[in-house]
């Protein structure tokens, strides 16, 4: 049976934060998608940013299966396991973890690995979920903490990151954070009493707030030489 990720990019298309992801992988790369599901972000690397080819991992055999028809190779493993990465006819330019790391046991153990896999100057992009966007911040203060079937609190997420935790956890598995941008969700109010370009405009300045995910770029951090 195919996720529930797939279904929900086959309803409703690409997000904002996975465009953001496609546009900072940079042109003609290599790409490796952990956690590819159906592979629905490899058409759109080919085409729009004219990479040389992409390939996977997947948990869920019938996402990989279906993402074999797009992907040079799918391996079916944990994003967490080094033995996945092994079996991958790298290197790769581009290392993507979209909406995955959240849901792991061990992100780091999963950051650790892509390192084993990156070519010499390749990037990791990540998409993740900010848990102190107004709308948690605003149950919280309701007393709530309600999980749901997709969205910041998706009842499968295992670790929860705001920005700072999020940088930190890149910094602590050897990388170097080049950008981390936030992916805004504004109120609706906020739209209509404001106008979209002025909401936004103000929303940046309190991002940390209104972001829903953050978008971030990271290269390995260099090690020194004693």
């Amino acid at each position: 049976m195919a996720s529930v990720y797939t279904a929900q990019v086959a309803t409703h298309g690409l997000g904002l934060s996975m465009t953001m992801m496609i546009d900072r992988v940079p042109r003609g790369a290599r790409v490796l998608d952990v956690g590819c599901a159906s592979g629905y972000l490899a058409m759109p690397l080919l085409r729009a940013r004219g990479c040389a080819h992409v390939d996977g991992i997947e948990m869920n055999s019938s996402d990989a299966q279906e993402a074999r028809g797009v992907c040079r190779q799918v391996v079916v493993g944990s994003a967490e396991d080094p033995a996945s990465y092994a079996q991958l006819a790298g290197p790769y330019d581009a290392v993507i973890f979209g909406d995955v790391l959240e849901h792991l046991r061990d992100p780091a153990a999963a950051l650790r690995a892509a390192l084993s896999v990156l070519a010499e100057g390749g990037v990791v992009i990540s998409s993740i979920p900010n848990v102190a966007h107004y709308s948690i911040r605003a149950s919280l203060f309701q007393g709530r903490f309600d999980y749901a079937d997709s969205g910041i609190l998706d009842r499968t997420h295992l670790r929860f990151f705001t920005q700072e935790s999020l940088i930190s956890l890149f910094t602590e598995s050897g990388y170097e954070v080049l950008s981390c941008d936030p992916a805004l969700k504004l109120p609706e109010r906020m739209v209509g009493w404001l106008g979209g370009r002025l909401a936004e405009r103000l929303a940046r300045l309190r991002d940390k707030v209104f972001a829903f995910q953050y978008i971030s770029v990271a290269r390995p951090r260099a090690r020194s030489v004693a």
